[in-house]
């Protein structure tokens, strides 16, 4: 019998521990928005005029109560230009803390977006001031659903933005099919025909498309990414000035790795006709087939 109660007391003290242990445990809630607030920023109706590499400051009443420290949090803010904010963009922050940092950059872009530019509009100047209404955001990168915005928002009255709508980034094809050229600052117009452009939804992807007539015994060229000269901010097949042979399959397509250099790509067995060309500088590799077949 007094080795049975040893056993109960101290199954009761092993339970009484894990549930301890149990209590101790983080234990994550939605934060309540209405208690999320930021404040209005006290040149709130000074003239503002945005820059590309300034930053902007909002400031919340104080962090969003998650129950626990659960992981890093992460600001950011909504961007409207009518308070019910029933348009919006949303822009990150530079910093995690309620001191949130914003690029003014971001910012401008927001308001381009929100007023209804494209990269077609490109040179426009906005003719005043606009006002912006902004919402704080925090969420803990880590649990999905935990962003929450604050339940209130700060206006700037006399903000003056710029044009700031991304356009997509190229590199140049310089070789046999545009005639060797050279990539120096006086053939700028002359490359614009030969230009492999990002797509509009991949802006800043580093990733590069472009179809171009490559005529038969004519498929040998590499890649710049400007026209500076001959020896700087080349990509091609290999290290050395020389060029290297590739071999197409049945299909006339290829596709293999690219690099810093100055070796030329050679496709002795391209038949002749419009090469649809893919590079990706992010992972380094190059793709080519004819472009009936994409």
């Amino acid at each position: 019998m007094k080795k049975l109660s040893f056993f109960l007391v101290a199954l009761t003290a092993v339970l009484g521990l894990s549930s301890c242990e149990d209590e101790k445990k983080p234990v994550f809630h939605e934060a309540d928005a209405s208690k999320f607030e930021v404040y209005e920023p006290a040149l709130q109706n000074q003239y503002y005029e945005l820059t590309t590499n300034g930053t902007l400051e909002i400031v919340v009443k104080s962090a969003p109560d998650y129950g626990a420290p659960m992981g890093p949090t992460t600001y950011g803010a909504v961007v409207s230009l009518d308070p019910s904010f029933a348009n919006t963009a949303e822009v990150s922050a530079e910093n995690n803390s309620s001191r949130i940092m914003l690029k003014e950059s971001e910012i401008s872009e927001a308001i381009c977006k929100l007023s209804g530019l494209t990269k077609d509009d490109a040179g426009y100047v906005f003719p005043g001031t606009v006002k912006v209404y902004l919402k704080a955001t925090c969420e803990i990168a880590s649990i999905p659903g935990s962003k929450v915005t604050t339940s209130n928002y700060c206006t700037l009255n006399k903000v003056m933005p710029y044009f700031a709508i991304p356009s997509p980034n190229f590199i140049y094809l310089v070789g046999q099919p545009e005639g060797w050229s050279g990539p120096s600052p006086s053939n700028v117009e002359h490359y614009s025909a030969w230009r492999l452009f990002e797509k509009d939804e991949e802006i800043g992807s580093n990733v590069y498309y472009g179809t171009f007539q490559v005529n038969q015994g004519e498929a040998m060229f590499r890649f710049y990414t400007t026209l500076t000269n001959w020896d700087t901010d080349s990509y091609g097949a290999q290290t050395d000035d020389n060029p290297v042979d590739e071999t197409l399959d049945a299909n006339n397509a290829w596709s293999g790795k690219i690099m810093a250099g100055k070796g030329a790509f050679n496709f002795p067995t391209w038949p002749g006709g419009l090469m649809t060309i893919c590079v990706d500088l992010n992972a380094m590799t190059i793709s080519v087939a004819p472009a009936e077949a994409e």
